[in-house]
């Protein structure tokens, strides 16, 4: 009985020795990952204000494209901004001289800061012939 008090007792005395080169491996990862972890979240809280959101519109008129007597005008729909916004309306309208002038529009639903989405305005005359304006219209901030 005394053998196993004797095995018992050293196999605790080789477990407070020290730890393995694995343990120590582990153990610096993780702190390295919960220092990291806590280094972004203190730069996100004092990186400073968040700018508004700048909702800004490109006419990509060197694309511009007519199939079947539509004409497809692609654009870019950028956020300078830091905010992030959703269900951003953005409308053209297009004024030929002739009739009453011609709107279309998009909706994108989603448009983090510094993003940017392309998409396309569809007309049934030639951008080129008339006076085109193009810009954001509304969005939400969510």
């Amino acid at each position: 009985m005394s053998d196993r008090r004797r095995e018992s007792s050293e196999g605790q005395a080789q477990g407070k020795e020290g730890r393995s080169p694995a343990e120590w491996t582990t153990l610096a990862i993780s702190i390295g990952i919960i220092a990291g972890f806590l280094g972004v979240v203190t730069w996100l809280y004092f990186r400073g204000s968040e700018e508004p959101p700048l909702i800004t519109v490109e006419v990509q008129m060197e694309s511009l494209r007519e199939e079947d007597g539509a004409w497809y005008l692609p654009i870019e729909v950028r956020n300078d901004g830091d905010r992030t916004v959703e269900n951003t309306q953005v409308e053209g309208t297009l004024r030929t001289g002739e009739g009453e002038p011609q709107e279309a529009s998009i909706t994108v639903a989603f448009l983090a800061g510094g993003e940017r989405v392309e998409g396309t305005l569809v007309f049934s005359d030639d951008p080129r012939n008339g006076e085109l304006e193009v810009g954001p219209t509304s969005y939400q901030i969510p």
